[in-house]
């Protein structure tokens, strides 16, 4: 599916690592929030480990996951001692749980066949150990720009769109922040939202 192939070539890898060299300090302070050390932690679509690497250096037993090799490799040049599976997420299967998944930066806006983004997130709740917590953000429509075709490449939220998805899938608990400072969300006007998923 178009959604879930490798866009990464070295080319793409190495302007990435020019144009996000390091996690911004607020977003990272806020999936740092959630860590717990002891407990294991699994960052899907980890890219070149702006993330990953932070809480490894903070003593956190975490795991990266992949589809992009040229990304990992970067990582791996960065981190040698990283934990990281390459892997399309809907074709893994392992009988690892985790405490905490997290992914940021919007990456879930990527999956723009709304059928593949369920599936994923389902398969993800699937990873999570009992009380254990899912924390990702998405785009919303206050992204959108006239004549900017950037978006068209991601699927922008509406607010009350992710939450009935979530719900279904089993989360028990699912709280909305508008930002890092974690501001519940209350409508479309702000450019993410940040999603809390207890089980």
């Amino acid at each position: 599916m178009e959604n879930r192939k490798n866009y990464y070539g070295s080319l793409c890898a190495e302007m990435y690592e020019i144009l996000h060299e390091k996690a911004p300090q607020d977003e990272l302070d806020f999936y740092l929030s959630y860590a717990e050390k002891g407990k294991k932690i699994l960052e899907p679509l980890c890219g070149s480990g702006r993330f990953l690497i932070p809480f490894m250096e903070r003593g956190f037993d975490i795991c990266g996951m992949d589809l992009s090799s040229e990304m990992l490799e970067k990582l791996k040049q960065k981190a040698p001692d990283a934990k990281v599976v390459q892997a399309d997420l809907l074709e893994y299967s392992s009988t690892e749980r985790y405490d905490y998944i997290f992914i940021p930066s919007g990456s879930v806006s990527l999956f723009t066949d709304m059928d593949v983004c369920r599936k994923i997130l389902k398969k993800l709740k699937g990873m999570l150990v009992p009380g254990g917590k899912f924390v990702f953000a998405v785009d919303t429509v206050a992204n959108i720009y006239p004549n900017d075709n950037e978006y068209r490449k991601t699927h922008l939220y509406k607010f009350g769109e992710m939450e009935p998805y979530l719900k279904e899938m089993g989360f028990k608990t699912v709280i909305v922040y508008s930002s890092f400072q974690k501001e519940p969300a209350v409508g479309n006007q702000n450019e993410m939202f940040l999603y809390e998923c207890l089980i």
